[in-house]
């Protein structure tokens, strides 16, 4: 097995396994009730204070899971340069700067949330500047990921309806993930193509891993 076909199969097994946290962040959502949602992007600092104070078992076993995801993304995100590597490999090398920075803002994101839920330091109260800088951190994150995948959508080569879905799906989720940030219910669009696009991307990685020798 190459270089390049070991990125891609466990790239490709990367998504899949993203895809399924991704899964279980949401069922654990609707699980706790629809006030946890506010979470995802809150904009109160007083009662985002009371949410994680209420739903303090929730928010630990979230940022479990998103941590978990943040790696298995960046998997992901290495499955995709594989599958750009041959056209540009100057693309996939800028684009997975940027996905680096987006599992890293993520892992800092997280370490707030979990400290807040911990009560480390004594207080799971949020101060106004702490949520502004909190809502820094998760728009910069998603924004490094907006980068990555419209470079990867630039180079990806489009060979038939699967290729053509991911290059669509790639040049959609900056746009939708964008409006989300103004836009409430966007945020759950931006769920289900970030969804789409690890299933997609990750069986495409796969795939490409078993055709360069054969299936063997």
């Amino acid at each position: 097995m190459t270089e390049r076909q070991h990125i891609l199969y466990w790239g490709g097994a990367s998504g899949f396994l993203a895809a399924l946290l991704l899964t279980a962040m949401m069922v654990l959502g609707l699980a706790a009730g629809p006030d946890s949602t506010e979470l995802l992007q809150p904009t109160d600092a007083d009662r985002v204070s009371d949410l994680v104070s209420e739903y303090g078992t929730v928010v630990k076993a979230n940022v479990i899971i998103d941590d978990l995801f943040a790696l298995a993304y960046t998997g992901a995100f290495f499955g995709l340069a594989g599958l750009v590597w041959t056209r540009s490999r100057w693309l996939a090398g800028t684009a997975m700067v940027f996905a680096l920075a987006t599992a890293c803002l993520d892992f800092a994101e997280n370490a707030r949330l979990m400290t807040m839920a911990l009560g480390i330091g004594g207080d799971t109260n949020l101060t106004d500047d702490a949520l502004r800088t909190l809502n820094l951190v998760t728009q910069l994150k998603y924004s490094a990921s907006h980068m990555a995948v419209f470079l990867f959508g630039i180079g990806l080569s489009r060979r038939g309806v699967p290729s053509w879905s991911l290059s669509i799906l790639l040049f959609a989720f900056p746009v939708v993930s964008t409006i989300a940030f103004a836009y409430e219910p966007a945020g759950l669009a931006r769920i289900l193509l970030m969804w789409l696009l690890l299933v997609l991307g990750g069986w495409l990685a796969w795939r490409e891993s078993k055709t360069m020798n054969g299936g063997h």
